[in-house]
Order: C-alpha cells, then structure tokens, then sequence
C-alpha cells in the first residue's frame, strides 16, 4: 500500500515541473492555483529547486506570481550558489529583485562561499558586485577565499584578493597560505604571496605553511615560502620544525633546501631530539647522510 504524500498532490506537482525544466506546465499549474508550502511559503520549495536546477525562467515565473523575496530568495539564492554547474542568470535573477548578497545558511553558511566553494566565479563577481561582503564569516571553511584556495578555485582567489579578500584571515584550521600550502596549490600559493600573505602566520590547529608543506614533500611550494622570507628555524608542529618534519618523512631535496637557506641541523624539539634522529627512526640513509655531514662540517 504506498504511503500518502504529506504535501498537497497539486504542491508536488508544481515542484517536480520546476525541477524538470517544463515552463508550461508551470504556467498552468500556477493559473490553476496558488499554492503555500507551510515550511517554505508561497511557492518556496518551487522555487528553490528550480534556483538549483538553473531554470531561470522558471525562476522568474515564480517571482512574478508573488513570493515574498525576503523570507523565500534568501535560500534561493543560496541554492543557485552551491549548485553543481553555475547558472549566473539565476543568481542575477534573484539578485535584481533585491535578494540579500549576504543571506546566510546551507552548509556553507552563506551564497559568497557556497560559490567560492564550487568554483563559480561568475557568481561570485555577481554577489561582490551587489554588495556581498568579501571577508563574511561563518560556515565549514570560515571564509570564501579559505574555501577557494582549500579547493584550488584559481579563478576565484584571484577575483576575491582583488576584491579585497583579507589574506591572512584564518579559516578552517588556519591562513588561507596555510591551506593551500597543505594542499600543494602552487598557483593559488603564488597568488596569496603576491597580495601580501604572511610567511610566518601559523595555523590554528597546525603550524606555519613552511612546515606542512616541507612534511608533505611539496618542494615548489617550499621553495616559493623560502623566497617570501618564511621563517627557516621556525618552532611549531609535532616534529618541532620544518627541518625534522621533512626529514621524519624522508623529503631529501627539501632537506637539502632548508639547510641551504640556513636551517639549524643541530635544533632540537618535538617528538625527536633533533632532524637526524628523525631521519634515523625512518631509516631515511640518504638524509641520515645529509644530516651527517652538516653536523660535522
């Protein structure tokens, strides 16, 4: 026996002719009837998924039979941003009749870093444009331009720096830097290093971008940090130092690079008394060598 609808039969139809694109059976279901949803309002639902689908004449139909954009075009607006292809015309839409650029909610926590997050720069330009707050706070990764460069949204990092995206502000777990230094974006590294990040910002649950990125044998990256003044001997991480993390995890060249730039073989910290006793737990010859040979010299 199935199980009846808790939605009006008429309700669920206009939304399943919003999802699927059929602007005439939208038309005649919105002649025949004015429909309420009683968690979304008038025509809230509907609008929504036809925001996500990137059926903006849809959307439009929806707006001109009445919805109250201030309570509905918030999470519609929303929904055009996280969707999974860009649809500016949507949000363009929406932000015409006077959706906030700053509405706040889904996992994100607002349309700016929903969008960042899916790399669809268009909207984003669109929402700085009327207004969005560059540097809003809030959501899974804290800022947009901390989402972007997580994600290697290029595109984005570059239009939220020139928009005035504060580089250094802390996301997740840190500086934008720190993020895209983890994640080996070199590009998006370069870029936040040209727009004035700091080198030496460390990270809230981690430490500086020298050291995750000399753990996890990211030499372009390091080599980028050590040009920018990072910090050679800087302190931090469960290994001490850039140094001891590089060589726990056998990283000879970037080994090679931090003694170069002047890092200090005999410092001491961290889990191991020093970067050659790093080396040795590992049994890392070649960097147990490298060590070796400064030590003496």
């Amino acid at each position: 026996m199935a199980v009846p609808s808790s939605k009006p039969a008429d309700l669920a139809a206009l939304e399943n002719a919003a999802q699927e694109g059929r602007e005439d059976l939208v038309c005649t279901l919105l002649e025949q009837g004015n429909y309420t949803d009683s968690k979304s309002g008038k025509y809230g639902r509907a609008l929504q998924i036809a925001s996500s689908k990137g059926h903006a004449s849809i959307v439009r139909l929806l707006l001109n039979k009445g919805v109250d954009i201030q309570t509905e075009g918030g999470m519609a607006l929303l929904a055009a941003s996280q969707a999974h292809f860009e649809n500016e015309t949507v949000a363009q839409t929406l932000l015409a009749k006077g959706v906030d650029p700053d509405t706040k909610g889904g996992k994100c926590g607002n349309a700016l870093q929903a969008a960042a997050h899916r790399g669809h720069s268009k909207i984003v330009r669109l929402l700085l444009e009327y207004g969005a707050d560059v540097n809003i706070e809030g959501g899974c990764y804290q800022t947009a331009l901390w989402a972007a460069s997580f994600l290697g949204r290029e595109p984005v990092v570059q239009l939220l720096l020139e928009m005035g995206a504060n580089v250094n502000a802390n996301g997740r777990h840190g500086s934008a830097l720190y993020i895209a230094s983890l994640e080996n974006r070199t590009n998006v590294v370069n870029m936040l290093l040209e727009h004035g990040a700091s080198v030496t910002e460390p990270g809230k649950s981690y430490s500086a971008a020298l050291y995750t990125a000399s753990y996890n044998g990211h030499e372009k990256v390091v080599k980028m940090l050590l040009a920018r003044g990072a910090d050679v001997n800087g302190k931090g991480g469960d290994y001490g130092n850039a140094l001891q993390a590089a060589s726990f995890r056998g990283r000879e060249e970037i080994v090679r690079m931090l003694i170069d730039q002047g890092a200090d073989v005999n410092a001491e910290g961290g889990k191991f008394s020093d970067a050659l006793q790093a080396a040795l737990s590992q049994n890392h010859r070649n960097v147990v060598d490298l060590l070796r040979e400064h030590k003496e010299s």
